[in-house]
């Protein structure tokens, strides 16, 4: 409860100060700041568009898709707003462009559009079909105001009012009905998106009123720029919050981002600098010419009172004053002059309706009364009080006024107080273009040399990214290695423990059956209790001979014992150590060899490869089963062979079962047989370090076949 109600009270916040402001006139106080906006919408807004862009290209494979577009919302927002901000008079362009107006309007109209779109929640929204047509309207409106702005001023004249109308009230529904939509999806399905959503929707709503209905430079005004701002704010980092665990770092995107955001701040602190540095320079420079040239016809003025023998510069009359003042301007600059008598009042100026009027004591009439000449630069919008630089329309320039004021003294006594001040009043649009030419050469200058340095450092992040997610995927990669080797290590342990338990088992119930009374007097019974014994603990041997032999032939530590080996002895001993399992389980085996077949080899170890594959085969051949051990020769290589009758190996582990810990599945994907998975892999490894080949293929009638070669010398 307590959360829907600070929900509600966040939603109505911004609607609220509105219409406080609105109710109370005294407190919507006016900040005419136009450099501050254009600073800080240009900032804000560039900084916006590349914080959005970035992002909503970032969970375009990730994000639902009306996530996908609100940022996209911001992103056409922050693009759109910063020509706003471009186009602010007295920034980059002297005079009033309709962009400012229109870009504003623009804005929160297409920004409202594809929120309103978003909402719909459309499944397979097409999002590249909308992120396109928005970017092409852009770039079509950019094109028109900067190529073709006498259009937009067109449409203002033909359809004014209706066109702000209707950009009024279709944005201020689009952004209602946003709000409305999140709201219902969060109805539908509370998560924290769509309820940010929803209240940045209504918040945008109220900055449509905040830009249209309220006067320009009013506090009121103001408020559409900081609500654009937190809601961007908002909307950016619940996306970033809620996709983070999705997100997949890149150093690229990270980087372009942090470095474009601080070479737009940098660029603009440098443009500043750069302007007040020309500013000051201009000024100085200006103010030391009308110091000079109010000085000069002051002088003039005061040499042709003396030639007159004029002692008060009241005597003159407005007809010889328009005359003398007429003389001394005369192939100057357009200028306007004013004379003061001592007492504050106006005996003569270029603007006659001044004559006569006592004019108030301000800063340049006393220092002047004290013998300075004191110059004041008037800023855009705020001329002297006593000067109209355009008659006709009784409305002041907006340029920059240079008023001077110096003392007209008598030439007979330098030291006495003026008898008089004159006032000189001068358009100074230079300084309008001075500021505009070094805030446009700064901001160009500043963005190509530290553009060069973005684009040097982007190589070598982007080299740093690839070795970064080269290196996260090998150790992704070593990770998997290792848990399967962690699972493989817990495997090879079970099936070891499995393996010596069985012949562990016979040894103890051989012993314990030997240890019953009764039992030493029957021989035969004690001998076959022994050579149980025996044979598991040989089968215990042969299984840590297995995994030593293996590691050692991996290592490369193992040599081998070569000796002539004759193949017909020794396949029939491997056979018949076998005869008596065969017998007991009614399983067959024979062998087939030529007498006088021999090689070099290590006969250990071949005699064991041998042993390995003929219990290989007694594992997967049924009751009744038949087991043919052969060998043969053939272009200098000596074939060994053993078949079998049984199920066979499945062509997708032909490869396979020749590797540590393999084993042929059933058709429940299962081993057939519990065991280590060495056996196969130990007879590759012999057979390799002999220099041979071992395969394994299928019988005709049924079963599989073994085969290995070596080299017969």
């Amino acid at each position: 409860m307590l959360k829907r109600i600070g929900l509600t009270l966040a939603a109505l916040a911004p609607i609220t100060v509105i219409a406080f402001l609105t109710v109370a006139p005294s407190a919507d106080v006016s900040a005419n700041l136009p450099l501050f906006h254009f600073y800080v919408v240009t900032f804000t807004t560039f900084s916006a568009a590349v914080v959005s862009i970035l992002l909503g290209a970032t969970l375009v494979q990730e994000a639902e898709a009306r996530h996908v577009l609100a940022a996209t919302s911001f992103a056409f927002i922050g693009s759109m707003f910063f020509s706003h901000g471009a186009a602010t008079p007295g920034a980059l362009i002297e005079t009033f462009h309709p962009a400012l107006r229109w870009s504003a309007w623009l804005t929160l109209f297409g920004g409202g559009g594809l929120f309103a779109i978003a909402s719909l929640n459309i499944k397979e929204s097409p999002l590249r079909l909308i992120v396109n047509v928005s970017i092409g309207g852009m770039l079509i409106y950019w094109g028109i105001a900067a190529l073709g702005s006498n259009y937009l001023d067109l449409i203002e004249k033909q359809a004014a009012p209706w066109h702000r109308e209707t950009i009024f009230y279709l944005s201020l529904f689009f952004w209602l009905f946003a709000a409305a939509r999140f709201w219902w999806i969060t109805r539908a399905n509370p998560n924290r998106v769509d309820t940010t959503l929803a209240m940045v929707a209504f918040w945008m709503a109220a900055a449509v009123i905040s830009m249209h209905r309220y006067p320009l430079w009013k506090l009121s005004w103001w408020m559409y720029h900081a609500i654009m701002l937190i809601g961007f704010l908002i909307t950016i980092g619940i996306l970033a919050l809620e996709y983070e665990q999705v997100r997949r770092f890149n150093l690229v995107r990270y980087y372009v981002a942090a470095s474009l955001i601080t070479t737009a701040l940098l660029a603009l602190v440098a443009s500043a600098l750069f302007t007040q540095f020309s500013y000051s320079t201009a000024v100085a420079q200006i103010e030391n010419s009308a110091r000079n040239i109010t000085q000069n016809i002051a002088s003039g003025i005061t040499a042709e009172l003396d030639e007159s023998k004029v002692t008060t510069l009241s005597q003159p009359s407005l007809a010889d004053w328009r005359h003398i003042i007429t003389r001394r301007i005369s192939g100057l600059s357009a200028m306007d002059v004013t004379i003061f008598d001592p007492s504050g009042i106006i005996i003569y100026s270029t603007q006659p309706n001044w004559i006569g009027v006592r004019g108030g004591v301000d800063e340049g009439i006393t220092r002047t009364l004290a013998g300075q000449t004191f110059v004041e630069i008037c800023e855009p919008g705020n001329p002297p009080d006593l000067y109209i630089s355009n008659p006709i329309s009784k409305e002041p320039k907006n340029t920059y006024i240079i008023e001077t004021y110096a003392p007209v003294r008598s030439s007979n006594n330098s030291t006495a107080s003026p008898m008089g001040i004159l006032v000189t009043f001068q358009d100074a649009p230079e300084l309008s273009q001075v500021n505009i030419r070094a805030r446009a050469i700064g901001l160009i200058t500043a963005f190509f040399t530290m553009g060069l340095l973005f684009f040097a450092l982007l190589t070598v992040v982007s080299r740093a990214d690839k070795v970064i997610t080269s290196r996260t995927n090998e150790l992704a990669s070593a990770y998997t290695n290792l848990r399967k080797a962690e699972a493989m290590r817990d495997d090879l342990t079970n099936m070891i423990a499995h393996d010596l338990r069985n012949p562990l088992t016979a040894i103890t119930a051989s012993i314990d059956l030997l240890n019953k009374p009764g039992l030493n007097a029957r021989e035969e019974t004690r001998k076959t209790l022994i050579h149980n014994a025996r044979a598991a603990s040989q089968r215990m041997t042969e299984l840590i001979d297995d995994l030593l032999t293996v590691g050692k032939i991996e290592s490369g530590e193992l040599k081998l014992n070569l000796e002539t080996v004759a193949i017909a002895r020794l396949l029939a001993e491997r056979v018949e150590t076998f005869a008596t399992q065969a017998v007991a389980e009614n399983k067959t085996i024979t062998f087939n060899c030529p007498p006088d077949l021999y090689t070099t080899a290590d006969a250990h170890l071949l005699g064991r490869v041998v042993d390995n594959l003929i219990g290989n085969a007694f594992k997967y051949i049924d009751y009744n089963g038949k087991i043919q051990v052969t060998g043969r020769s053939e272009d200098g290589k000596v074939f060994l062979g053993v078949r079998d009758n049984g199920s066979g190996v499945p062509d997708e582990f032909k490869e396979k079962i020749f590797e540590k810990f393999v084993q042929a599945p059933n058709s429940e994907e299962r081993p057939t047989r519990r065991g280590t998975g060495l056996g196969l892999a130990f007879c590759r490894l012999v057979v390799e370090l002999h220099g041979g080949k071992i395969w394994v293929q299928d019988v005709p009638e049924g079963g599989s076949e073994f085969v290995l070669w070596i080299p017969k010398n």
